[in-house]
């Protein structure tokens, strides 16, 4: 008897100590940013299931971002977009002047777009913005992924800002 109330807290011991080895990953709606290395940023946001992961890679004149758009769950998610257009990525000034707008000077199509995102599964964007005939200053990206609808449920798009310093 004595063993087995030993081995219970045992058990009870290793699984509350690995209880506080997660990772800080958002909970719905909320919005994380953190510093991932020198130069790097990386942002997150989650809802129903969705979870995005932006990362931001500094050049001497790029931004390089990275979207990941992940399926969290243990079933498929019927995602649907307005447009051609599935995210929109705008970077702001210090004086929240809007400095560039992935959408500015492109078209998509105006159908609706539906995507099967199947358990575990991503999508992955990648986009280059340049920042060469910037002013220095503290900046602010804003990425967000235009879902209007998850499984025929309306829902407001995916969102997280990311602090840039450009010097």
């Amino acid at each position: 008897m004595r063993i087995k109330g030993m081995t219970l807290v045992a058990f009870a011991m290793i699984f509350l100590a690995a209880c506080g080895q997660g990772v800080n990953v958002p909970t719905e709606g909320e919005q994380t940013e953190e510093q991932v290395a020198e130069g790097e940023k990386r942002g997150e946001a989650q809802l129903d299931g969705l979870h995005v992961v932006v990362d931001t890679q500094r050049g001497n004149e790029t931004i390089d971002v990275k979207m990941l758009l992940s399926n969290e769950l243990n079933e498929a998610l019927e995602l649907e977009f307005a447009s051609g257009q599935q995210y929109e990525l705008t970077l702001t000034d210090p004086n929240e002047n809007v400095v560039y707008r992935y959408s500015d000077d492109r078209m998509f199509t105006m159908a609706i777009i539906q995507e099967t995102l199947l358990p575990g599964e991503s999508i992955e964007w990648n986009e280059v913005i340049p920042i060469q005939a910037m002013e220095a200053g503290a900046y602010e990206l804003k990425a967000e992924v235009l879902v209007q609808a998850i499984n025929g449920k309306a829902v407001e798009p995916l969102t997280t800002t990311i602090a840039v310093n450009l010097q």
